[in-house]
Parts: C-alpha cells; sequence; structure tokens
C-alpha cells in the first residue's frame, strides 16, 4: 500500500510513521554529540539542507523530492537509534533484533524461492512491477526479495547480515549466540542463491577482512598457521575454482553472468558520476534527482556513485570519512583485545560496503541500511568513549 501526496511523494506506511514522529526526534536532536557519532550527524544535516537547496538546480526536482523523502526517512531513523547507542545493553538489543528480523525475513525469502512466487507485489517509489516469470524463466529458481524492493537489495542485506551476525555469534552466548547462528545460516543460503555478484563478491571480501582480524588475538605460531591457511586455501580454491562452482548451480551460473555481461554500462555510469560529482558541477553535485538526466532516469546501481554525482565531491568525501573513522575505531579496538569478534565483524562489513553497496539500485530506501549506519557509528562512539575512560 502506498500513499500519494501531490502526486509527488510516495509514502510507504513505514515512511508515513516516521515523518509523523519528528516531532518526538526533536529530543534527540537537543542531545549533544561528539565525537564519530556528532561528526556523523552534522555530515547528514548538512546533505539533508544541500539535497534541499539542489532542488533548485536539479534537473528533476520532482525526482528530487522522492529521495529527499526516503534521506529524510532514514535521517529520522538514525536519529532515534542513536539516542540510546551510549547504552551497551541497547547495543546488544539491537544485535537481538537483527538476528530475529533476519530469521523472520529468511524464511519469507525461502518461501519464495521454493514456491516460485513473491508473497508481496513489488512497489517502490517508482511504480509497481512483476518479475517473477522472468527471473524464473532465466535462472530456473526465483531470486528472493521478502520485504525488500527487489532481489538485489535483499541480497545486500544477506550479505551484510551475514558478516555482522558472524562477529556478534562469536561474541555473544547463550539463546543469543543460537540466534544468531539461525540467522547466519539462513542469510549464508539465501546469499549463494541470490545471484548478485555484489552481495557475494562483498561477502567473501568481508570474510577475508573478519579472519585477518581475527589474527591479531592469536599469538604469533598462530598467526603463522591462518597465514599459511590462507595462502594454500587460496591457492587450492583458484586452481580449483571452476570445478567448485561448477558443483553449486547457483554459483555455477553467476560465474557464467561474469563472464559474459557487458559491463560498459557500469563503467558509462561511474564515469559520468565522476564528471558531474567534480568538474562538471565544482564539486557541488547535480542535484537530487540527477539521474534523470545524467543516466536518462537509469540507476547508478551503487550508492557512492550517487552521492558523488548527486551531492558532489566534498560531500561524498564526508560521507567516506564516515566509513573510515568507524573503520579506524574498529581496528584500535581489536588491536587492544577489547570486543574482538564483534569489532571484526563491524570493521568486515564497512571494508564491504563499496563492493556491496554495488548491487541494489539504491540503499537509501532501505530501512536495514539505515538501521545498520546508525548501529556502527553508534558502536564506534561507545567504545571510543569506553577507550578513553581506560587511558585516563
Amino acid at each position: 500500500m502506498t500513499i500519494r501526496f501531490l502526486n509527488l511523494v510516495v509514502l510507504f506506511p513505514v515512511r508515513l510513521i516516521v515523518i509523523l514522529s519528528v516531532p518526538f526526534v526533536f529530543k534527540a536532536i537537543k542531545i549533544k554529540r561528539k565525537g564519530i557519532l556528532g561528526y556523523t550527524f552534522r555530515v547528514f544535516s548538512i546533505m539533508f539542507v544541500c539535497g534541499m537547496l539542489s532542488l533548485f538546480w536539479s534537473p528533476d526536482p520532482l525526482l528530487g523530492i522522492r529521495i529527499l523523502s526516503m534521506f529524510l526517512t532514514g535521517f529520522i531513523i538514525f536519529l532515534i537509534i542513536s539516542r540510546y547507542t551510549s547504552h551497551a545493553a541497547f547495543l546488544t538489543n539491537i544485535m537481538v533484533i537483527w538476528s530475529i528480523m533476519t530469521i523472520f525475513t529468511g524464511l519469507l525469502g525461502l518461501y519464495e524461492m521454493f514456491s516460485g512466487k513473491y508473497i508481496f507485489k513489488h512497489v517502490t517509489d517508482f511504480g509497481s512491477t512483476n518479475i517473477e516469470e522472468s527471473r524464473i524463466l532465466e535462472l530456473g529458481w526465483l531470486t528472493p526479495r521478502s520485504f525488500l524492493p527487489g532481489p538485489n537489495e535483499f541480497a545486500f542485506f544477506n550479505a551484510l547480515s551475514s558478516l555482522l551476525l558472524l562477529g556478534w555469534m562469536f561474541h555473544t552466548h547463550g539463546i543469543k549466540k543460537k540466534l544468531a547462528f539461525v540467522a547466519l545460516f539462513i542469510s549464508l543460503v539465501l546469499l549463494i542463491n541470490s545471484f548478485s555478484r555484489a552481495a557475494i563478491g562483498g561477502f567473501f571480501i568481508g570474510l577475508f577482512v573478519f579472519a585477518i582480524s581475527l589474527s591479531c588475538k592469536a599469538k604469533m605460531i598462530n598467526r603463522l598457521v591462518l597465514f599459511l591457511v590462507l595462502l594454500f586455501g587460496g591457492l587450492y580454491i583458484s586452481m580449483n575454482v571452476t570445478k567448485i562452482l561448477d558443483s553449486i548451480p547457483a554459483l555455477a551460473l553467476l560465474k557464467y553472468k561474469i563472464e559474459n555481461q557487458d559491463n560498459s554500462t557500469r563503467l558509462f555510469y561511474a564515469h559520468s558520476a565522476f564528471y558531474y560529482g567534480t568538474l562538471g558541477s565544482l564539486g557541488i553535485g547535480r542535484g537530487l534527482g540527477a539521474s534523470s538526466d545524467i543516466i536518462e532516469g537509469g540507476s547508478y546501481h551503487n550508492y557512492l556513485l550517487e552521492i558523488l554525482a548527486e551531492y558532489g565531491f566534498w560531500q561524498f568525501l564526508a560521507y567516506i570519512a564516515i566509513i573510515i573513522r568507524v573503520c579506524i575505531q574498529q581496528w584500535k579496538a581489536i588491536n587492544l583485545r577489547r570486543n574482538i569478534y564483534w569489532s571484526a565483524g563491524i570493521l568486515a562489513t564497512c571494508v564491504a560496503f563499496p563492493v556491496l553497496c554495488s548491487g541494489p539500485a539504491t540503499v537509501i530506501a532501505l530501512y536495514p541500511y539505515w538501521l545498520w549506519l546508525a548501529f556502527i557509528v553508534g558502536f564506534s562512539e561507545h567504545d571510543s568513549v569506553i577507550s578513553s575512560r581506560f587511558i585516563r
């Protein structure tokens, strides 16, 4: 169900509820934020204001208003969650909720895959479509999407969840560990059958980062063993990659897709985004909704390129700095042997994110993305405060 307002903004029920909660968010805005959390709040505030101003020079301001409404929804989610991330118990509760959410959406995804039918109609800000028959005809099975707008978005969620839950599973214990294990297993099954290069490739990059991060905890002899395992394991996989991929139908089809797909369109998008985000706009971007002019209404299929083209080079750098600061804080925590597994999982998601976000049409409308971003920023700020107290 969607709700149209002046035929400009499409409001999903969740987005409508979040926007109506704006009066209650003012309490969250008044909270003084320092460190990574304060920096992220300032960056998003500037992006929102500049996004509104950019509508004056955007080639498609109506599309820009829709994008701004999606950004506002995500920003409000970020504000609500970040208000409580100073409490360790709240961070733990987020991971429990994430585990349950992953299991629930994953079960729906498995049902879709085996039944060959989507549970919910594919509705986005730009209309509704039905792609079941074409996907089954192309692959032999239906790539699931559950509550998400499309299969690529669901693959992004499962890849992100797999890395995050991997660290959480090793960190926690009891019923929380069991929940994390079940959620991780379901996510991996759906990820393998996602037919998404970005999601699967990003996951393996994150998995490698996770393994390397854990070596910081081990003694030198164990680090050497891990290095040798990765070395010889990598050599074995590289020598037998064809045999391994061909033994799994989903991965065999993905291999065929990689070998035969024309990437000229994506290269054009990247070149256009770089030009219009830098020289073509003096670094201020073409404005929200500029995709209707730059790439003729298509999708960049890369959130970083979207920021570069529409917000400009300077805000692109500011956004990248958020991810980098989180990575630095998590690496410090790992080296200090504090929440090693949890921090390694978060670090893995951050390093993999530039690849993962190149799959979905956009991540700005994905609520799990905003939940993940608020969580990693809040977790990093909480860890930073603990670290400063320890040093004192």
